[in-house]
């Protein structure tokens, strides 16, 4: 196993999870309202993101950033 899959297979930490809370609350209030864009940024899945925004850091933050609109996220548009 490489270094880099072992990394990939720990637990995340405490720590990192509120680091990315921050992260997902920020990306969504000032860059995008596309899961998927926020997952590639954070390297989770779409739907960690999803799950994200039910926790009480993630509303506290986006409150913070003087966010008032409901916490949805828009959907994806694919090519044809």
């Amino acid at each position: 196993m490489l270094a880099e899959e072992v990394l990939d297979s720990r637990r995340t930490t405490r720590a990192e999870k509120t680091e990315q809370i921050k992260q997902a609350a920020f990306t969504f209030v000032r860059v995008t309202h596309d899961a998927n864009e926020i997952a590639t940024a954070l390297k989770v899945s779409s739907r960690t993101v999803q799950c994200l925004v039910h926790q009480p850091l993630f509303q506290e933050k986006v409150k913070r950033l003087s966010y008032q609109d409901e916490l949805r996220f828009c959907k994806t548009h694919r090519a044809p």
